[in-house]
């Protein structure tokens, strides 16, 4: 298992790139030297797997089967549609192939309970607002020993205070009736945007109110998800109020504070790996999940004072 000391001198490695400015939210792509597993994959894009329902049917967990030999890599917040109601994972996964899982999940669809067995992908991930909220409540649930569980109750509760600020009516409260909305304007922002290029391995999002990091061990896991990531970071632009600068030595200071000699191990809770979990004085939370041969995928939110 990769160590924090480790895990410390892949972080100190980033390399901040150029800063880009889109929708009201400064983006800083990053590179660093590959650190993550070196096998083939898929993503919930292009797996062949199918998620359904549990029988019967829980709220806070669905049925996985990997139907694939290759293992499947899910994000915190990745969306899942469809079945009683629309769903998020609640942390990163890796699903190794030809097996069958029963993964945590939340509800981003508090008023609809019917429906068929069966998801398909959601467009898009939580937003990083949403997503330090799912963070927080798991962070929450495992230091309880209750396990990889969110606190619905607050989820919903921030899902409808953004449905209201960005004046999208929902019937049933779904967080993708946001994404549906705003689609054509989300869509020609990442048309403008171009490509990613294949040096990056992560991206840095800053917001007058929030700065959320994804980081991946490996360039190919960022390539086949940067989309979803991005999507995610134009629904928080259109969220935003208020002005912001761009501040390279900041983002280079927030890289750098990471409380990683503070953080708890936890078993994932299916499939491979383990996590470390931290958070600082309530401003500032994140994850990290390993495998035995490499580094995968490390989220953080720091909400500004």
């Amino acid at each position: 298992m990769v160590k924090v000391e480790e895990l410390g001198d892949f972080l100190r490695s980033v390399e901040i790139q150029e800063p880009i400015f889109i929708r009201n939210v400064i983006l800083y792509p990053l590179k660093a030297v590959q650190a993550g597993v070196e096998r083939d994959f898929l993503t919930l894009e292009e797996g062949n797997f199918v998620i359904s329902e549990l029988e019967p049917p829980r709220v806070d967990a669905v049925r996985f089967r990997n139907l694939s030999d290759k293992p499947t890599f899910i994000v915190d917040g990745e969306g899942i549609m469809g079945a009683r109601q629309d769903r998020v994972v609640n942390t990163s996964l890796w699903l190794e192939g030809g097996k069958e899982y029963e993964i945590p999940v939340s509800c981003v669809e508090e008023k609809r309970w019917s429906g068929s067995m069966d998801f398909i992908p959601a467009l898009a991930l939580l937003n990083p607002s949403l997503r330090m909220i799912l963070c927080k409540g798991v962070s929450r649930s495992l230091s309880e020993n209750r396990g990889y569980k969110s606190d619905q109750r607050s989820l919903w509760e921030n899902i409808e205070r953004t449905l209201s600020t960005l004046k999208v009516s929902s019937k049933t409260r779904s967080i993708n009736d946001a994404y549906r909305s705003l689609r054509e304007e989300i869509e020609s922002y990442l048309t403008e945007f171009g490509d990613l290029g294949g040096e990056i391995s992560g991206l840095i999002v800053d917001t007058p109110a929030l700065t959320s990091f994804d980081l991946f061990g490996s360039r190919d896991l960022l390539l086949k998800l940067w989309r979803k990531l991005l999507r995610s970071y134009l629904l928080e632009g259109f969220l935003i109020k208020g002005k912001i600068s761009v501040s390279i030595n900041k983002i280079r200071g927030f890289i750098g504070s990471l409380p990683l000699g503070k953080a708890r191990v936890y078993d994932a809770p299916c499939g491979s790996g383990k996590e470390l979990r931290f958070e600082e004085k309530g401003m500032m939370i994140g994850k990290v999940l390993f495998l035995e041969d490499g580094f995968l995928h490390l989220s953080v939110f720091k909400v500004k004072k």
